[in-house]
């Protein structure tokens, strides 16, 4: 699932640049369920410590926010992460 919030455009021989976008609306929804008691809560704050390692390894694109519903309830973000 990763995979599909980047691609790689070739920039040389044996070389790729890898390229991200926003995928603000994914993120909102698996915060909202991350924070459910549903079954599956456990995959979503998975997915999402999972999106968050990459966005800080690679660079976050222009235009998401860190938090993914942009405003600063960090110790709830903080804590879906460390939940994960």
């Amino acid at each position: 699932m990763l995979s599909l919030l980047t691609s790689g455009r070739p920039i040389g021989a044996n070389t790729y640049e890898v390229l991200t976008w926003p995928c603000i609306e994914l993120r909102v929804g698996l915060y909202e369920r991350s924070r459910s008691k549903s079954a599956t809560s456990v995959v979503a704050q998975r997915l999402l410590a999972k999106m968050e390692l990459q966005r800080r390894e690679g660079g976050r694109p222009d235009g998401e926010p860190r938090h993914p519903l942009g405003s600063g309830a960090v110790d709830d973000w903080m804590q879906a992460l460390l939940d994960a």
